[in-house]
């Protein structure tokens, strides 16, 4: 239904079906006028790159892969270097963002389908979406976009106070780190996490550590199986502290939970595209939304529930009685 602009910004695009019928309705957007922008990250969409992307720069698309490998790359000289974020800004005046890629259910993988969660947006906060999308593209493109189509009035649309929060290395300081270590730090009552990807840094397991001692119910919500042994057994080598410090621990046993979210005593809400890891702290360009609402913090953890509702409590016993 877009009528000035589709923005798209994606680590995975994948050549699958969901790829597929997303550029058929690009193609369909830019017969009806509507410009429309892609960016997709070099290394996530490398196959997309090479196979569908051709056509969709034939049909009129604007396709732009960030970070390119290879033996001569610009401006970013480290292949760890990665954009990682997922959104989708529509006329400017409707967004989407979150832990979803553009790639079918089960990211290719025939017997593991993927849990994922995105918000949708209007009002104010879609232009600070539309601002990292813009940024990017400069990054990627040269070109800088500024015009009432781009940016045109947002009205407040409700009643919830929403906060934007790009991350990643060309920042000063690890601003996704120090948001999620401060709000633990701030928690009184409850915390609930959920991340595909466990490695945390020091600071941060001291958080959760220090909330616990504090009394504070802390629970951390990960897959039982992931696509990565190598980063499972990563985050496996941290459940023992985990557990002897106090921290409930679920394994996720209905598929593999790539949701980003945390809840804050009913008060405060993350819906993100970072992942509880080194990688997403340090080195990966991310995007969060932060949410300063009771009953949005609310929703959020009946659906943090549900994922607890599959999932299987760890003890500290369990752990030391594993294989």
């Amino acid at each position: 239904a877009a009528r000035r602009h589709v923005h798209l910004l994606f680590y995975i695009y994948a050549d699958d079906d969901t790829g597929r019928r997303v550029a058929d309705a690009l193609y369909r957007a830019v017969e009806r006028g509507v410009e429309c922008r892609l960016l997709v990250d070099s290394v996530g969409s490398a196959r997309m790159l090479k196979r569908l992307g051709p056509q969709i720069r034939e049909r009129g698309v604007e396709l732009h892969e960030m970070l390119p490998v290879g033996i001569f790359r610009r401006r970013v000289a480290r292949i760890d270097l990665r954009n990682h974020r997922k959104l989708a800004v529509i006329d400017g005046r409707i967004a989407y963002t979150g832990s979803q890629n553009i790639v079918d259910a089960n990211y290719g993988h025939k017997d593991l389908a993927w849990h994922d969660m995105m918000a949708r947006l209007t009002g104010p906060a879609v232009l600070e979406l539309q601002a990292v999308f813009l940024a990017d593209w400069y990054f990627d493109t040269d070109e800088i976009l500024d015009t009432d189509a781009i940016f045109p009035d947002a009205p407040v649309s409700g009643e919830i106070p929403v906060q934007t929060l790009p991350s990643g290395p060309t920042y000063p300081t690890e601003n996704y780190q120090r948001m999620v270590v401060a709000a633990v730090h701030d928690a009184r009552e409850h915390v609930i996490l959920t991340t595909p990807y466990f490695v945390p840094d020091e600071p941060f397991m001291q958080a959760l550590e220090v909330a616990v001692l504090s009394g504070v119910k802390v629970e951390l919500i990960v897959p039982h199986r992931s696509d990565r042994w190598l980063v499972t057994l990563a985050s496996q080598a941290y459940f023992g502290e985990l557990l002897d410090a106090g921290v409930k621990l679920h394994l996720y046993d209905a598929g593999l939970l790539h949701a980003k979210t945390m809840t804050i005593d009913r008060s405060l809400a993350l819906v993100s595209s970072a992942n509880l890891d080194r990688r997403s702290f340090e080195l990966n360009f991310e995007v969060s939304m932060v949410v300063y609402d009771s009953d949005f913090a609310s929703h959020l953890r009946l659906l943090q529930r549900a994922y607890i509702g599959r999932s299987r409590a760890v003890s500290a016993a369990d752990w030391r009685r594993r294989r």
